[in-house]
């Protein structure tokens, strides 16, 4: 009955629905020559209708069986962006985002989804290289469901590769964890 699915996309679209937690911006600079390190995120429950709605748009399909364990379960969504600014508050420069949907019931994950999504402002300057890592997991008991994204993008000012990451873990309560960086 269980269930998870993962999407992959290159866009820049905001997500509709998704209350904004603030950007506060990190507090380790790039390499101070071209930009900051920021992170932005996004969380907020959903209901169960409405992951199955986004479910049905990616094309998942569930048997009654679990259509009935999701309409009855809570979810939650986390999404975090990580990458660097031309500034504290400037334009983004490059950026991975991971979005994090599961439902759970106190006991269980019942069933999550993943969205991974890259960016780069300038193509020549900032070559997107592909992903480094982009996966979503479970533990063997379903307590938790973890979302993992890594970018790869080659900067031409000093041929370095830049490799921003973002990690989220849903738990069969609604908490969750996270680590970013890069």
């Amino acid at each position: 009955m269980r269930r998870f699915t993962t999407a992959a996309a290159l866009s820049v679209a905001l997500l509709a629905g998704l209350a904004p937690m603030g950007s506060p911006a990190a507090a380790s600079p790039g390499s101070g020559e071209f930009g900051v390190e920021d992170t932005v995120v996004r969380q907020g429950t959903i209901s169960g209708m409405e992951f199955l709605a986004r479910a049905e748009h990616d094309g998942t399909r569930y048997s009654a069986k679990e259509v009935a364990a999701l309409k009855k379960a809570s979810c939650r969504q986390y999404e975090r962006t990580q990458g660097l600014r031309a500034s504290k508050r400037g334009r983004w420069l490059i950026w991975v985002k991971v979005r994090l949907d599961w439902c759970y019931d106190g006991y269980e994950v019942v069933s999550s989804k993943a969205k991974y999504r890259s960016y780069t402002y300038d193509r020549t300057t900032w070559r997107w290289r592909g992903w480094a890592k982009k996966s979503l997991t479970h533990t063997r008991s379903w307590s938790s469901t973890t979302a993992k994204v890594k970018g790869r993008f080659y900067y031409t000012g000093n041929g370095r590769t830049y490799k921003p990451y973002a990690t989220v873990t849903g738990y069969f309560d609604g908490g969750y964890r996270w680590w970013a960086g890069g």
